[in-house]
């Protein structure tokens, strides 16, 4: 970090002889790709914005960077399988329950189906540092950025189903009610929201790479990144949390200083 901050000082200190160092307001939108699923893949908007600096070593050659806050959005859902004894609370701590016996129907399934979707959205400040080369209209550029985390909102969903109870009449099983009074619901769901930051990784860095059109003082910029990091400090085993996104923006320069 203290790397980062020197290196943003330095840069800010080319102005005294600086051929050209320009100043741009930035507004656009992160493309986040989502899981695939069966029907393909989805896309998520988030927004991003902040203030740019370029400055020129030459005609063609220059080193740009800048300060923003830039949203990105994640959605995972996981599948779980488990069995309806623990979903049983105090009656499942008293030992083993043989269900099939207690309704006397042989070969049960007790399987319990959870899916648990998430939507995160992570507020960053970014601080980019690219080289672009170019001419007065077309430009390339790649290097690289870091976010540092600011503020998280996430929000699940935790839908359950235990197929058992969907396919039969418990209260026609069980007269007296006993087990009734124990077992879950055949279908439910829970909703919790959370501003919590502890699950999530302060810092992320990775590499980008862009193109550019310039009209006079107006650019249209497009690039891709690609994060090294999880976002996740605990990924789930075998997945890889890490960010990659397109973004599109529109940049409005200023001309600061003009070298001799």
């Amino acid at each position: 970090m203290r790397i980062l901050v020197i290196t943003l000082l330095a840069f800010c200190s080319l102005s005294i002889q600086a051929q050209q160092l320009e100043f741009g307001i930035e507004l656009g939108s992160n493309i986040i790709p989502n899981e695939k699923t069966q029907l393909g893949r989805t896309f998520l908007l988030a927004p991003h914005a902040g203030l740019n600096a370029s400055y020129s070593f030459s005609d063609k050659l220059s080193l740009n960077s800048g300060l923003f806050f830039s949203q990105l959005r994640q959605r995972r859902e996981v599948n779980e399988i488990g069995n309806l004894v623990d979903e049983l609370g105090p009656l499942g701590q008293f030992g083993e329950i043989d269900l099939e016996a207690l309704l006397g129907i042989p070969g049960l399934n007790l399987d319990t189906r959870r899916k648990i979707s998430n939507n995160y959205r992570l507020n960053y400040l970014q601080i980019p540092l690219h080289i672009q080369y170019g001419n007065e209209n077309l430009q390339v550029f790649a290097g690289a950025y870091v976010n540092i985390l600011t503020t998280v909102r996430t929000r699940r969903l935790t839908e359950t189903v235990i197929p058992l109870l969907q396919s039969i009449e418990i209260d026609s099983l069980d007269p007296s009610g006993t087990l009734s009074f124990f077992l879950p619901e055949a279908e439910d769901s829970e909703y919790t929201e959370s501003s919590n930051t502890d699950l999530f990784n302060r810092l992320d860095a990775g590499a980008t790479l862009g193109m550019g059109y310039r009209f006079n003082d107006l650019q249209l910029r497009l690039s891709y990144s690609y994060g090294f990091m999880d976002f996740l400090k605990d990924s789930p085993e075998g997945t890889k949390t890490n960010q990659q996104f397109a973004r599109i923006s529109l940049v409005y320069w200023f001309l600061l200083a003009e070298g001799t």
